[in-house]
């Protein structure tokens, strides 16, 4: 599989804020470090050429720390950068085409605002949807926000993950417990924010700690720290009916944990 569903959990957007490398480095590094694995490079305004130079160079930092790099849009910009998928909006390349273009290792995702066109993309062939708006967004003001039930709509006719996406932030993110949604996407909530580790974490902490529909009940999240001195809180992987979570995860430095949490 290209990708695990655990790696949508938080799903970051850029803002089309115009850095230079450093400054991308100082940015993404610690919320690579707090555990997000996916990016999206979101430029509506670049020329080819910037984009494709833009995606090479953050293609190199994400690699570099275990994450991975999706490019909205263009999927020969994908190729050509390195990158490791491409996100496709309704009006972009058929994802019948891109498939064919990119052939099956590389990551295709797509926006679906109802059932009808998540299932349209699953049966084209795409790895998850992106659902939206959750709520009204100062990315796309024209977006209408939908409601959860359509949400969980989707969520039980699919078998692709389903990521939501639209104005989500660390405050309105609960109201979208029982979505069915596998992740949240974000934008503004991770690089509007002065400390973006801190941003990170949290976003990650609330997450993670609701993965599953007992463990948010009850508010559980693990934290697991491993021999290099980081943490990360983590979501279920499985659930029984002794109320056990077992969790595994392999670190950036490599250290391998486990944690049993029951009765």
């Amino acid at each position: 599989m290209k990708f695990n569903k655990e790696d949508l959990l938080v799903y970051a957007i850029t803002d089309e804020v115009r850095r230079s490398e450093e400054e991308w480095g100082n940015i993404l590094i610690p919320m690579f470090e707090a555990g997000i694995r996916i990016l999206q490079l979101r430029e509506k305004h670049a020329s080819r050429d910037e984009f494709v130079s833009l995606a090479r160079k953050l293609a190199e930092i994400c690699h570099e720390h275990g994450a991975k790099l999706i490019v909205n849009d263009d999927a020969r910009t994908c190729i050509e950068a390195g990158a490791d998928g491409v996100h496709l909006g309704q009006d972009d390349m058929p994802i019948t085409d891109a498939r064919r273009l990119l052939g099956d290792d590389y990551i295709i995702g797509a926006t679906a605002h109802n059932l009808a066109e998540a299932k349209k993309a699953e049966d084209e062939g795409a790895d998850y949807v992106g659902v939206g708006a959750a709520f009204s967004s100062n990315s796309k003001l024209d977006a209408r926000p939908i409601e959860l039930d359509e949400y969980k709509r989707i969520s039980d006719n699919i078998s692709i993950p389903m990521v939501a996406i639209g104005g989500i932030n660390l405050e309105n993110m609960d109201k979208l417990s029982g979505s069915g949604a596998d992740g949240v996407a974000v934008i503004s909530a991770l690089f509007a924010k002065e400390d973006v580790r801190a941003a990170a974490d949290a976003l990650m902490a609330k997450e993670d700690g609701g993965c599953c529909d007992v463990c948010r009940t009850h508010s559980v999240a693990f934290r697991l720290f491993n021999t290099c001195g980081n943490s990360k809180v983590l979501s279920c992987a499985a659930h029984d009916e002794h109320n056990c979570c077992r969790i595994s995860w392999t670190s950036l430095c490599g250290a391998f944990s486990i944690c049993d949490f029951g009765n």
